[in-house]
């Protein structure tokens, strides 16, 4: 299994910056952010009742900042990559935590969240360290919100059909797989209406 060390150097800014990713720090990416993280802040905050709010794989910490400057939740993130947050606004830099979660040493900045919220992460766990990550989030949270990379989407189909391949995606699976996933961890796993096929609104079975 990768430390921090490792995969902090493996999301540097050569992966960043490159295809689709290429100008990351520019204004347009803050924009197209910004406007990917609004809707979830507002189910965050007026279905899912949310004060506190942990992104885990926050990247530059946008979604951090919509949080709290938009929805004035008590938002924090996690990140295993430096370079990304070295490009996160000044105003929400202390409310970044710097590391991965799959670091069972990771310090969290509270002992509970209302909800975590993950975008385009959890394909980048590592498989023998998978199930061990998902149950240490619930430890902290009742309410997880997340979007997956999954291979069902019609996106995942363009990529795999002219060979184009995640180095970093570790855990690539369908979206039933997920589901699957997180029922064996004692958790319901509902996907999310109008969104893609990989986002689910998963709970802690009581």
């Amino acid at each position: 299994m990768k430390t921090t060390d490792e995969l902090g150097r493996i999301y540097n800014e050569s992966h960043y910056e490159h295809g689709s990713y290429r100008g990351y720090t520019r204004w347009y990416f803050k924009v197209y952010h910004f406007f990917k993280f609004f809707p979830a802040g507002f189910w965050c905050k007026f279905f899912l009742h949310a004060k506190t709010v942990l992104d885990i794989g926050c990247a530059d910490g946008m979604s951090v900042w919509v949080f709290r400057k938009v929805f004035g939740l008590r938002a924090y993130g996690v990140e295993v990559s430096q370079w990304a947050t070295r490009h996160a606004f000044k105003s929400i830099k202390e409310y970044i935590v710097s590391g991965s979660i799959e670091d069972e040493a990771l310090k969290l900045p509270l002992e509970r969240f209302d909800v975590v919220v993950s975008f385009d992460t959890f394909e980048h766990l590592q498989p023998d360290n998978l199930e061990k990550t998902i149950k240490r989030i619930f430890t902290v949270t009742d309410t997880l919100f997340c979007s997956i990379y999954v291979l069902d989407e019609f996106v995942a189909f363009l990529q795999n059909l002219f060979g184009t391949t995640h180095v970093s995606h570790f855990s690539e699976h369908s979206s039933s797989w997920w589901m699957e996933f997180f029922s064996k961890l004692d958790a319901m796993a509902t996907r999310v209406p109008f969104g893609r096929r990989g986002t689910f609104l998963i709970r802690k079975k009581q």
